[in-house]
């Protein structure tokens, strides 16, 4: 059974631990949500908030939880997270493998990067 839910940063310690970002997101000010697999998490991503803006950031699934979904469940997720809260606008700075994802939920790229990623927005959701 797949269930999302907000979690702390010791909740997904070791899910993140062999993640570019693992000592970053210990000692930031995130909102971090998690999506478990048979009470097993499987996949994470983060809310950093900004004003009246919001910012996705630090989504992470380890290999072998990779190509399954779980990427664009959370990714959602967190979409309607902060439209409940009524944040307009939210950015997301994404690796090239997931820019396909926010694409295809009516996010638009502001910028493009060099390596295939790109800096995408969602404005008035």
């Amino acid at each position: 059974m797949k269930v999302i839910k907000k979690v702390s940063k010791e909740d997904v310690n070791e899910l993140t631990s062999g993640a570019y970002f693992h000592k970053l997101i210990l000692n930031g000010n995130y909102d971090l949500y998690a999506l478990y697999l048979n009470n097993i998490p499987v996949s994470i991503g983060a809310i950093k908030y900004v004003g009246i803006k919001a910012t996705l950031t630090f989504a992470y699934t380890p290999k072998e939880h990779q190509k399954k979904g779980y990427h664009k469940l959370l990714m959602n997720y967190r979409i309607n997270e902060l439209k409940k809260k009524g944040i307009q606008k939210i950015e997301v700075t994404c690796l090239k493998a997931s820019v396909g994802n926010y694409l295809r939920e009516g996010a638009k790229i502001v910028k493009q990067y060099k390596h295939g990623g790109a800096l995408v927005v969602y404005e008035n959701i």
